[in-house]
């Protein structure tokens, strides 16, 4: 893709190209170099007028931060992407948005684990409103694994167990 769209003058899918390598490697482990690129690509990404993908795209960048132990800045990433979605009206990443806030507000040093439920509760709230199973089970599974950790794990199987279900 990056060198076809360097090749023809495709910015948009340039940039969108040089985001996913970036990312790529990140998840390899999140070094200066691949966040700086990926933040990079997400400008380039801008700078075309582009918007659609852009909350994604914040949400990796988001979750990378986190892993390089700024959870805040990653969270601070996310709650951008979720004003992008409501102001594009860009809802089909919204119910990962808030659970992947959820796991980095988990990260942050004295935040109330309380935070991180509620956002994985309005994740899969959100997941079913649209029909999107596979949402669903992400925010419940991050869900139960809160109530687990609190010891509850009944109430983590009730959730887990209609939702795992309707996989066949």
């Amino acid at each position: 893709q990056v060198s076809l769209a360097a090749q023809h003058g495709f910015a948009k899918d340039l940039a969108a190209g040089q985001f996913d390598l970036a990312w790529a490697r990140a998840r390899d482990g999140p070094t200066a170099d691949a966040v700086a690129a990926m933040r990079e690509a997400i400008c380039a990404y801008r700078r075309t007028g582009a918007y659609l993908g852009v909350p994604a795209q914040l949400a990796d960048l988001g979750e990378t931060l986190g892993g390089a132990e700024a959870p805040e800045e990653g969270a601070t990433l996310i709650d951008e992407a979720l004003e992008r979605a409501a102001t594009t009206g860009e809802r089909w990443y919204v119910a990962e948005l808030l659970r992947r806030r959820g796991g980095l507000r988990l990260r942050i040093p004295g935040c109330d684990a309380r935070m991180a439920e509620h956002d994985c509760l309005d994740g899969l709230k959100a997941a079913r409103e649209q029909g999107a199973l596979l949402w669903a089970l992400r925010a419940a599974r991050d869900l139960a694994r809160i109530w687990s950790a609190r010891g509850d794990r009944s109430r983590a199987m009730d959730l887990l167990a209609p939702i795992l279900g309707r996989f066949t």
